[in-house]
């Protein structure tokens, strides 16, 4: 069974209460504008930009949204309440993980989904699965959209996604929050090449500014094969250490919830170095155990 799969007749106490205060927010509910009133942002218009992802399939338990504002406005979740549609249970923003993202992040996003002809004629879908909603100032007016999306559009909504964070690794992985519990996963299958690589780590220092811990792996293909890419590093760590610079973590190749790194691509005797920094609030000593993947899907 789907992780978060099972039927709606057992939602919390709590997730009603939300819900009737999400209905009771829409009474006056604003109108949506068209996609295209996003597309022609202006830049200064862009800066008001952000970005909602709700999980609205059934679910065990909560699974918390996912929100981008642009750096220098906090995330207001006050500002999508007025597009609540009343049908619908928008419980998991009451959790919402929010992160910073910036005017080019903003505009890539808004490029990459407004792709997808089955988001940008908004709507809602009878198999709800995610929502995906946009809010921004024009004027002094308060502009939104919103698309609600069955499973397959969802998988076509992260494929966006991730194309349009690529680039922003530390951004890029907060896609996982949501797609490895829901089940919205990249296609295709890694091959698991570390018998073949050589990985050494070197220069580890802490970095007095930021307070992480600094350093280097080199990667190397000692194999007779090109590695098909993308090329992933997985550094299971212990105690309280995490990859700060993760390109994302870990959900359905062991060991599970383990960030990783993705590396250029290897051909035989090549090598790549990639630059490494771990959060370590309680100076556990920097051990990992490595794992090197290779190929299209989700680790």
């Amino acid at each position: 069974m789907h992780p978060l799969r099972r039927t709606r007749a057992g939602i919390s106490a709590t997730v009603l209460a939300f819900g009737v205060m999400a209905i009771a927010g829409s009474a006056n509910a604003q109108s949506f504008s068209p996609y295209s009133a996003f597309t022609s942002l202006n830049t200064q218009q862009l800066a008001t930009l952000q970005v909602k992802l709700t999980y609205m399939g059934i679910q065990d338990k909560g699974l918390p949204s996912l929100g981008y504002s642009v750096t220098g406005n906090s995330f207001n979740l006050s500002r999508f309440v007025p597009f609540f549609r009343p049908a619908f249970d928008y419980a998991n923003d009451q959790n919402a993980k929010t992160f910073f993202m910036s005017t080019t992040e903003a505009q890539a996003i808004i490029t990459q989904v407004g792709m997808i002809s089955a988001i940008t004629v908004g709507g809602a879908s009878s198999n709800p699965f995610v929502s995906f909603s946009m809010v921004a100032i024009t004027g002094s007016q308060n502009i939104g959209f919103e698309a609600i999306v069955d499973a397959s559009t969802a998988l076509q909504l992260f494929a966006a996604l991730r194309a349009a964070l690529q680039t922003v690794p530390a951004l890029l992985s907060t896609l996982s929050i949501m797609a490895c519990p829901a089940g919205i996963n990249e296609p295709g299958t890694p091959v698991d090449v570390t018998s073949s690589a050589g990985v050494t780590f070197s220069g580890v220092r802490l970095d007095r500014v930021t307070g992480q811990f600094v350093g280097t792996a080199t990667v190397k293909n000692n194999g007779g094969s090109t590695f098909p890419n993308p090329v992933s590093l997985i550094l299971a760590l212990k105690g309280s250490l995490k990859l700060a610079n993760a390109t994302g973590s870990t959900c359905l190749l062991n060991p599970v919830g383990q960030g990783f790194i993705n590396v250029p691509p290897l051909a035989p005797g090549g090598s790549a170095v990639v630059n490494l920094r771990y959060s370590n609030p309680n100076q556990d000593p920097i051990q990992p155990t490595v794992k090197v993947v290779a190929g299209p899907g989700s680790r």
